[in-house]
């Protein structure tokens, strides 16, 4: 075109060469620049593609569905932007090619932080209900030892009494079986009185008797030398 130019511009009297080369010159322009912008653009989204193909790895298997987990994220994609600026030749799209990407991630970013948030509410009611738990469990363990301990004493009362109605039957056997002994003294002393009585009784009527009899031989004897023979 500047060739043409040069040769044509001596008689280019109403400027129509000038008008052609300016459009010339700006359709290779535009042509050069939506090239390069063409190229800037594909190999822009190709180095994010790979930057960002471990972390979107990472947010498919779930690894920052957790507490801390999008504080996570953002230093991995702060991380991949760094690696992204510091790479040449991107050209003119990096930037524009940059926030596209950045804005397309922030649903991702948001989906993630959502998440958290749901598994921070979880662990908390996760957290209340494993501390009410781990409550019953100690009342249920306080009870139990209660209960346990009322049986204990319960057992100890029960062997005391059994102890104590034991003696007590021991006792009462001992003073019955000294009672006994007592009234079997009183009635032996009494039958050996009795016996002794009867003895006595029984002596003196013997004696009595054998005075009769003395009297009644002596009687017999008196009269058995006499005339008269008396009978009786």
């Amino acid at each position: 075109a500047l060739e043409l130019f040069m040769k044509q511009s001596f008689k280019d009297s109403d400027h129509q060469y000038q008008e052609e080369l300016k459009r010339s010159v700006k359709a290779e322009y535009e042509s050069i620049f939506l090239k390069n912008e063409e190229e800037s653009t594909k190999r822009c989204l190709s180095l994010l593609q790979q930057l960002y193909t471990q972390l979107e790895k990472k947010v498919n298997e779930g690894i920052f569905m957790r507490q801390g987990g999008y504080q996570q994220y953002k230093g991995d994609l702060e991380g991949i932007v760094n690696q992204y600026k510091s790479q040449p030749r991107k050209g003119i799209k990096a930037d524009a090619i940059l926030l596209n990407f950045l804005g397309e991630k922030e649903n991702v970013g948001t989906s993630i932080l959502n998440a958290e948030k749901v598994i921070a509410e979880r662990e908390r009611q996760l957290a209340v209900q494993r501390i009410r738990q781990e409550t019953m469990e100690r009342e249920r363990r306080a009870a139990e030892e209660e209960q346990r301990e009322l049986q204990q004493r319960l057992a100890q009362q029960e062997k005391a009494n059994r102890e104590m109605m034991e003696r007590c039957r021991q006792q009462a056997e001992v003073e019955r079986q000294k009672c006994i002994a007592a009234q079997n003294a009183v009635l032996e002393a009494k039958l050996k009185e009795q016996q002794a009585s009867i003895t006595a009784v029984f002596q003196n009527e013997t004696k009595c008797m054998e005075t009769q009899i003395q009297d009644l031989r002596h009687q017999v004897s008196y009269s058995g030398s006499g005339s008269d023979c008396v009978i009786l």
